[in-house]
C-alpha cells in the first residue's frame, strides 16, 4: 500500500487503472494477456509517491472458473536489492575487463621485449667473436635499457670476484677493477649466485 501512497480504505473502491496511475498504460499489453488466459511475468520500475524508486517483478496469474477468465491475482515482488546488486556486478565487470585489458596490454609489452631479447641472443651467437658479442649487447641494451654505459664483468674462477672485461659510455676512460663480493654488497652475491 505504501507503494501507492494509500490506506486500504482508499483503495477499496479505485480501478486498476486509478491505483496505479501512469504505469497503467505500460503494463497494459500484459493485463490484456492476462486476461486473455495467459500467465504474465514481467519487470517494473515503479517510483512511489515519495520518489522512491523501487524495482518489482510483476505477475499477472489469470483467475479462471468455469474454463473462462473471471479477472487475474496481481502479485509484486520488490527486487530493488537485487537491481542493486546486479548493477554492482556489471561495475565490477567492467573494472575487470579494465583490469584485463590493462595486464594484456603488458603481456605484450613484455612480449616485445623478449622477442627483442631473443633477436639479440640470435646476433650474438651469430657472431662470436669478443668484439662482436660486446658491439651487439652495446648496441642493443641501449635499446631496451635506459642507460649511459655498460659494463661487462667476468666472474673468477674463485667466485668471490669479478672481472672488468668490456666497459663503454660515460666515463668510458676510467680504469675499472676487479670487485669482491664483500666490495659489491647483497646486489652483486645475488647476481653471482644465480
Amino acid at each position: 500500500l505504501d507503494w501507492f501512497g494509500r490506506t486500504r480504505e482508499e483503495m477499496m473502491d479505485l480501478t486498476m487503472k486509478e491505483v496505479i496511475g501512469p504505469i497503467y498504460e505500460m503494463n497494459l499489453a500484459y493485463i490484456n494477456g492476462a486476461l486473455n488466459g495467459e500467465l504474465q511475468v514481467f519487470e517494473r520500475q515503479v517510483i512511489t509517491p515519495d520518489g522512491t524508486v523501487r524495482h518489482s517483478l510483476m505477475t499477472y496469474k489469470p483467475h479462471i472458473v468455469d474454463g473462462s477468465v473471471a479477472g487475474f491475482f496481481v502479485h509484486v515482488a520488490d527486487v530493488t536489492l537485487l537491481k542493486k546488486t546486479e548493477t554492482a556486478l556489471r561495475a565490477e565487470k567492467e573494472k575487470v575487463g579494465e583490469v584485463a585489458a590493462r595486464e594484456l596490454f603488458n603481456l605484450q609489452q613484455t612480449n616485445a621485449v623478449l622477442k627483442r631479447l631473443g633477436a639479440i641472443g640470435q646476433e650474438i651467437t651469430a657472431h662470436l667473436t669478443f668484439a662482436d658479442i660486446t658491439n651487439s649487447l652495446d648496441l642493443h641494451v641501449h635499446g631496451i635499457l635506459e642507460v649511459d654505459s655498460l659494463s661487462i664483468f667476468l666472474l673468477n674462477e674463485d667466485a668471490h670476484s669479478l672481472q672488468p672485461i668490456f666497459h663503454r659510455g660515460l666515463g668510458a676512460g676510467a680504469p675499472l677493477h676487479n670487485v669482491t663480493v664483500a666490495q659489491g654488497g647483497e646486489y652483486l652475491r645475488r647476481c653471482i649466485e644465480e
